[in-house]
């Protein structure tokens, strides 16, 4: 396990809950670094929460003058005091190498260690908990990968990109599928994608499932209808010995497929990661113009 690297800085300006913020919100942060810290994520390690024992976190002393802060503020004595008198930290990575670090964000806080006028020892704790504001942010950089020059070239489609943590989504479109309509009832519609980065899926593990998206009539990035239906059918499945063909995903559009024909939504959704936010996993699928098993639409039909 390699050394993680991270930076505090105190947020500038109150957040205004009734915005709405994105990934790629931008919260301007004194210039003063509250703490920057360098770790190897210590696994035996623990920390005690409300009186047990927890898995391990790190431990960051903040700077004496975040510290001091708090108190000339005033008696903040409560977390709603301490909101009050603080718009919030902004923690960021300085890692140059391929590392995550997770969060929880549940069982975070801030803990003041100071002594009181009797001079006897004391703590002052501030939970970061339901009622906090966070907002997670990515930045991807495809300036050195394949995939960059698919992002500047839409007529390069033998490969198909996907990535969570707010990276690539793929589009696809179905300018023609209203040809069906006066012929055909549509009874099941799948996308059958198989994997091609099998090579490297130790070092980037595959995305567990994919789900469909589609901008609705408010321009709102939403889950498609047959992403909501309880058993989502994209979950990646492997057979035939681990070769290239045996890893593939079956995403059913079947009901998004019916709505675009009958002009409720736009002909265009987009793959992307089933709990994007929350894992890295990355996929690359062969697209429509692979030379072998290239990306299918696999059609149920009943004739009019």
């Amino acid at each position: 396990t390699s050394a993680f690297s991270f930076e505090i800085n105190e947020i500038s300006n109150a957040v205004d809950l009734t915005n709405e913020y994105y990934t790629k919100s931008i919260f301007d942060t004194d210039a003063t670094t509250v703490a920057s810290h360098t770790q190897v994520p210590n696994f035996q390690d623990s920390l005690v929460l409300n009186e047990s024992n927890t898995y391990p976190g790190f431990r960051v002393k903040l700077s004496d003058a975040f510290g001091g802060k708090i108190f000339s503020t005033g008696n903040l004595v409560s977390e709603a005091d301490f909101k009050a008198a603080h718009f919030g930290l902004k923690i960021a990575s300085q890692s140059t190498s391929q590392q995550l670090l997770g969060v929880n964000s549940g069982l975070s806080r801030i803990v003041c260690f100071y002594t009181d006028t009797e001079g006897s020892a004391q703590t002052l704790e501030y939970t970061i908990n339901s009622s906090s504001f966070t907002n997670p942010q990515y930045i991807h950089d495809a300036s050195t990968g394949t995939v960059d020059d698919y992002i500047n070239d839409s007529d390069l489609d033998d490969l198909i990109f996907i990535q969570g943590n707010d990276g690539i989504k793929t589009k696809a479109s179905f300018p023609t599928i209203n040809q069906l309509a006066d012929k055909y009832v549509i009874n099941k519609a799948e996308l059958q994608l198989e994997v091609q980065n099998i090579s490297d899926e130790i070092t980037y593990p595959l995305v567990p499932q994919l789900i469909t998206t589609y901008y609705d009539t408010d321009n709102i990035l939403d889950i498609t209808a047959d992403a909501q239906i309880g058993n989502i059918q994209s979950d990646i499945s492997s057979f035939l010995e681990g070769t290239l063909d045996n890893y593939s995903y079956n995403v059913n559009i079947t009901k998004q497929l019916k709505d675009i024909i009958s002009g409720d939504v736009s002909n265009e959704i987009f793959l992307d990661t089933y709990l994007n936010l929350s894992y890295p996993n990355r996929v690359v699928v062969n697209g429509t113009s692979a030379v072998t098993n290239p990306l299918k639409l696999k059609l149920t039909l009943t004739e009019k």
